[in-house]
């Protein structure tokens, strides 16, 4: 059984310290503001006539540095789905697989639009089974993905960002 009587100091919306209404964790809120400012005109209509590929986006940084949560935190904040993959499980033993893992990924993003597709570990996608090499068959799958995806007339609809240590 509760009570009403409780000790629990009341805080109005609008005061309070500018560090608990932050969007982002510190550190991070450059990067945040960052990814806003790129994949916002992606979503909505403009008439900006330069945006004439899909949005992509490639975060490189140690792990741990908070690649996935600022992310996370501008999907929050532009209301995405967000469709997490790792790219380790996207790898097959030929390319042929690997390339079939690949549209699979993306027709998946296509059913859950808008959305950002969030690619973990993308230095491993590219690698042949040696990792030694480049894999041209996967590159060039993962290349022609990301240039055809399609526009409506609100924007684009899916947003890939991958992520790299």
């Amino acid at each position: 059984v509760g009570t009403v009587n409780s000790y629990v100091p009341t805080c109005h919306p609008n005061s309070g310290h500018a560090f608990w209404n932050s969007w982002s964790p510190p550190g991070l809120s450059n990067v945040v503001e960052k990814l806003h400012e790129i994949i916002y005109p992606y979503l909505h209509h403009t008439r900006d006539s330069s945006l004439t590929v899909p949005c992509s986006i490639l975060i490189q940084g140690p792990s741990g540095s908070g690649k996935k949560s600022a992310v996370q935190i501008v999907c929050n904040k532009l209301n995405l789905h967000i469709l997490k993959v790792d790219c380790v499980s996207l790898c097959g033993d030929t390319s042929a697989i690997t390339e079939v893992k690949l549209q699979g990924t993306f027709l998946e993003a296509e059913l859950v639009k808008p959305c950002v597709l969030l690619m973990s570990n993308m230095q491993l996608l590219g690698r042949d089974r040696d990792g030694a090499s480049e894999d041209p068959r996967a590159v060039s799958a993962f290349r022609h993905l990301i240039t055809k995806m399609p526009k409506n007339s609100s924007g684009y609809p899916v947003v890939v960002i991958g992520t790299a240590s």
